[in-house]
């Protein structure tokens, strides 16, 4: 495999790892989704799921990034979308949780800046030029 392929390779590995989300833990009765990668530091859209005895309820859920309460909000049963807004997230993986009495759900994401997917597009791009000149070479006799 050339140097070229190789790399555009580990690049497309690299953005599937980026882009891939833990696995959510949900109560039967709760379950939280939230975006594989967030590109907003201080702003979260994320799904709350109401199920079983839960589906019509109106609920108080408490939003945990990384162990730290939030804020609480109010569901309106079945799923509910929230934007939770003045985080001041790092980059790399978050662990996010809600929690409505002893129900709980739990899920993971990955927070990154913006300049690492206009980074990622540049290298996407170098690597694509490179193969295209590489091939062009080899056309010539």
């Amino acid at each position: 495999m050339s140097t070229a392929r190789r790399s555009a390779v580990g690049l497309a590995l690299l953005l599937l790892a980026a882009a891939s989300s833990g696995a959510a833990e949900n109560d039967p009765q709760l379950a939280v989704d939230a975006p594989a990668v967030s590109w907003s530091r201080d702003r979260l859209e994320l799904a709350v799921e109401q199920r079983g005895q839960l589906t019509d309820r109106r609920l108080s859920v408490s939003v945990f990034v990384d162990g730290n309460f939030l804020r609480a909000y109010p569901t309106r049963g079945g799923r509910t979308a929230i934007v939770v807004e003045g985080l001041e997230l790092e980059a790399g993986n978050h662990r996010l949780m809600v929690k409505s009495g002893t129900h709980e759900a739990r899920d993971r994401f990955r927070y990154l800046p913006p300049g690492y997917a206009a980074g990622a597009a540049a290298a996407l791009a170098a690597v694509i030029v490179s193969i295209v000149l590489v091939r062009r070479r080899k056309r010539r006799p």
